[in-house]
């Protein structure tokens, strides 16, 4: 339980970086040992579910008891951000105008990260922040200017730039991270795809493309 524990108080998606993350590029590379952190970290927090163990966070010095936080974006890093504001006891306010999770929930293949895994982190971050989490919202700049009024920060963490798209005749361009949320909403229906790129999220749209019955 303790190893869980340390996992949860450092980050509020260990259960699907477990799944994700490609440690071999990271933490993995410069580990002398060999270990195998992903399966340990998934290990423990498959754990921590079987064994219904909740997140219990050691008291912090310092703590900023009600002063209030706004967090725009309700991705990995705003996630973090909220995380740990939540922990020093702010008052946090995360707003997120699609789903929770943001590209984690919405264009990460289900075979790469099981949505179960997903959900259940969703709902324990939801229990952490409680009613601070906005999800949904219209009018971007008028809720934010609201919510601000009185608060300390404003913390932006809207996600990735867009995508780099060029003109051709005869085919629709898309970004590979619009794609990949196509894919999972289920609205893709083309027969043959191109992939341009090489890298983790070129791979993940050329195998999605291959698993809806596309030649790549």
């Amino acid at each position: 339980m303790a190893g869980a524990a340390l996992l949860r108080e450092e980050a509020p998606l260990p259960y699907c970086a477990a799944y994700v993350c490609p440690a071999e590029k990271f933490c993995m590379k410069d580990c002398p040992a060999g270990v195998n952190i992903p399966y340990i970290q998934g290990f423990l927090m498959q754990m921590e579910r079987e064994e219904g163990w909740k997140p219990e966070f050691p008291a912090l010095d310092g703590k900023e008891d009600g002063k209030t936080v706004i967090v725009v974006g309700g991705g990995p890093a705003g996630l973090s951000v909220a995380w740990h504001l939540k922990r020093w006891e702010f008052d946090v306010r995360l707003l997120e105008k699609e789903r929770l999770g943001g590209i984690v929930s919405t264009e990460i293949p289900g075979w790469r990260l099981p949505g179960d895994v997903l959900l259940y982190e969703l709902d324990i971050i939801k229990e952490v922040l409680g009613e601070g989490i906005i999800e949904g919202y219209q009018n971007v700049e008028e809720k934010i200017k609201r919510l601000a009024k009185g608060a300390v920060a404003l913390v932006v963490a809207t996600g990735l730039g867009e995508d780099r798209l060029f003109d051709t005749d005869g085919c629709t361009v898309l970004g590979a991270r619009e794609f990949l949320k196509r894919v999972k909403e289920g609205g893709f229906s083309e027969k043959r795809v191109l992939v341009i790129g090489g890298g983790n999220t070129a791979m993940d749209a050329a195998t999605a493309a291959a698993k809806a019955g596309a030649t790549v």
